[in-house]
């Protein structure tokens, strides 16, 4: 993360929602999403008008792209 974006803070957090990983039986699955929220759009999670900006989804989609190639030993270029 911090060659994606300088500075940043990576933090555990606990999210009680459901996953997917339970059609994964014997694999751990750990969720990370980078992101950039704002306050509106982290107070607006699941609401009737739920959204991310645009930036934010880019920066979310260049930052998973980079660590899931970086960990799987391909080039991101």
């Amino acid at each position: 993360m911090g060659e994606v974006d300088p500075g940043s803070t990576v933090a555990p957090y606990l999210v009680s929602g459901g996953t997917d990983a339970k059609s994964l039986p014997g694999i751990k699955v750990y969720g990370f999403w980078p992101a950039r929220l704002s306050a509106a759009e982290a107070n607006g999670a699941h609401n009737h008008d739920e959204r991310v900006t645009v930036d934010n989804l880019e920066f979310a989609t260049r930052a998973l792209y980079e660590i899931v190639t970086r960990y799987c030993g391909a080039s991101a270029e």
